[in-house]
Parts: structure tokens; sequence; C-alpha cells
């Protein structure tokens, strides 16, 4: 699926922060997930429902392939770091 420039920013004006995910020939349109869905993606032991937590509650517009074939949405799981905004970190002992 392509975004139009036009479309990309009416979705940044609606919805803040998105992200486009791209698996494979598939394409999809995210919002920034807030403290909510990082909560129940990260209460997920399984990382495939982890993903679908995410995608169910984060997506705008895309190629459906990606929430119901399983290769689209297991190789989505590569980017979910990305996704949650997961940043470098450190700890040293004083």
């Amino acid at each position: 699926m392509e975004f139009t420039p036009e479309k990309i920013a009416a979705l940044k004006k609606e919805h803040g922060k998105i992200m486009l995910l791209e698996v494979g020939d598939k394409s999809a349109i995210l919002k920034q997930p807030d403290r909510t869905v990082l909560g129940l993606a990260m209460s997920k032991r399984d990382p495939l429902k982890m993903v679908e937590v995410v995608l169910d509650n984060c997506w705008i517009d895309g190629d459906a392939e990606i929430r119901t074939d399983a290769s689209y949405t297991y190789s989505a799981m590569e980017q979910m770091d990305d996704i949650l905004g997961k940043k470098s970190s450190s700890i040293k002992n004083l």
C-alpha cells in the first residue's frame, strides 16, 4: 500500500506521532503506543501475541495481511523495539 504525502500529513495531524511499518511487500501506518498498550503488550508471554496487541491497538491503515497472515505478523516482530520506542539504557554501580 502506498501512502501519499497528503495522507501522511493528515494522519499526523489526527494521530500525532506515526510510523511506517514495512513487512516484505506490505506496509502499514501505526500510531505511537501509549502506556496502556505498552503494559498490555509486555504482559504477554508469547511474543507473537505481543505483536498482535500492538498491531491491534496502534493500527491506523495498511495492508491487512500484516495483521492476518502469520508470516507477516511474525516478521513484524523484528521491529517491535522501534515501534514500542525502546531506548538504549545502562546502569552503573556507584
